[in-house]
């Protein structure tokens, strides 16, 4: 999804040659970001909920999460810099580089509109960021209070979006901008460890997903 996005979006030999409802639809695939951390929160909440109670929990999900992600991670940077060509703005109308380095891709964006030298990288900083924090409450606090802390931060992301905006910044990079999509997986994994949320209850309101998708088709 976000693939088509940036192809239509950003090549006018793609876009000049697409009917314009087609282009118009290709702009959702940037939604697919919000479905990677809504997926994110539901996984990485859902290890983390196995793990309660266990030895040595934090330590080990962090150490997972290193080794899974920052080796790849600077081994791409370390050719960016070593192969200019890599990046997609060059250094000198971009953000310094040791944002990129220390895991704070989308700080720039955020606050001064200036992107790093690889600038779909701040999704990445997002997702380390909620590696950082979120398990110092999962792991410490019951399944139910995860999930009520959750949908307080769905409720609080909008009101975080609307004051970034009101003071100049981006409302689009920042975690707390989009810990609303993050929370929601996060939610879903609660409730199927408490059991709340089951193959019955689905049923039941399978008939929310087609006025759903009527009621996002009317708004869009």
């Amino acid at each position: 999804m976000v693939i088509a996005f940036h192809l239509v979006q950003a090549m006018p030999v793609i876009s000049q040659a697409l009917p314009r409802h087609v282009i118009t639809v290709s702009r959702l695939g940037q939604t697919g970001v919000d479905l990677f951390f809504v997926l994110s929160g539901y996984l990485i909440t859902s290890i983390l909920l196995r793990q309660r109670g266990c030895t040595g929990a934090l330590k080990n999900f962090w150490g997972r999460r290193f080794l899974r992600i920052f080796p790849l991670y600077y081994v791409v940077l370390t050719l960016a810099w070593i192969v200019p060509q890599i990046r997609t703005l060059p250094v000198d109308v971009a953000a310094s580089d040791a944002w990129l380095w220390s895991y704070l891709a989308n700080i720039p964006p955020t606050i001064s509109h200036q992107e790093t030298s690889l600038p779909h990288f701040w999704s990445l900083a997002v997702e380390e960021q909620f590696y950082l924090f979120w398990p110092l409450l999962a792991l410490m606090v019951t399944p139910r209070i995860v999930g009520r802390v959750s949908l307080a931060l769905f409720v609080l992301a909008p009101i975080a979006r609307w004051y970034s905006v009101t003071i100049g910044w981006s409302a689009f990079y920042a975690l707390p901008c989009r810990m609303d999509a993050l929370a929601a997986g996060a939610w879903l994994a609660t409730c199927t460890k408490e059991r709340s949320l089951n193959v019955e209850m689905l049923r039941r309101i399978r008939w929310l997903v087609p006025i759903g998708l009527v009621g996002a088709g009317a708004w869009f």
